[in-house]
């Protein structure tokens, strides 16, 4: 079951390493959690540039026309509004439908096709689809709806 097996994944990672700079939470927590939810690893493209003049998406996927983004803030950061922002800045830019935030431990789905009023960080919070501690066996259950074939299939 996807749900157990991801939630042991993440929080395995999580115990072992402890807090993690942002390069080792995308290598050893979000890279195998993504490909564990159905993400080719040959379809990641690091540190795109792309769209974004002299800003950097941590982790762009790409598989025909499905795109995504992920932005990566290091294990243990309490993730801001501002991180939300920054994200949805992003798959804007890109004209990118969906995103996911994430400190290896918390990941916020966001999608940019949700109608919006308003402007700043605060629309941002509005195009957040899902928002799951993995950390908490309550909210493992959501954590299927990150995968690949719930967005894209």
């Amino acid at each position: 079951m996807i749900d157990n097996s991801i939630y042991s994944l993440i929080n395995k990672s999580i115990n072992q390493l402890g807090n993690l700079n942002e390069e080792n939470t995308k290598q050893h927590i979000v890279i195998p959690a993504l490909k564990f939810l159905g993400y080719e690893s040959e379809c990641f493209n690091f540190e795109n540039r792309e769209d974004h003049k002299n800003k950097v998406v941590d982790i762009s996927w790409e598989n025909n026309k499905d795109r995504l983004y992920i932005e990566v803030k290091r294990s243990g950061y309490d993730i801001k509004k501002s991180d939300v922002k920054q994200l949805t800045d992003y798959i804007v830019a890109g004209n990118i439908n969906w995103g996911i935030l994430t400190n290896g431990k918390r990941y916020i789905l966001i999608n940019k096709n949700i109608e919006c009023i308003g402007y700043g960080e605060d629309i941002s919070l509005d195009r957040i689809v899902l928002d799951v501690d993995a950390s908490q066996k309550n909210k493992k259950i959501y954590l299927k709806y990150f995968s690949k074939g719930y967005i894209f299939d």
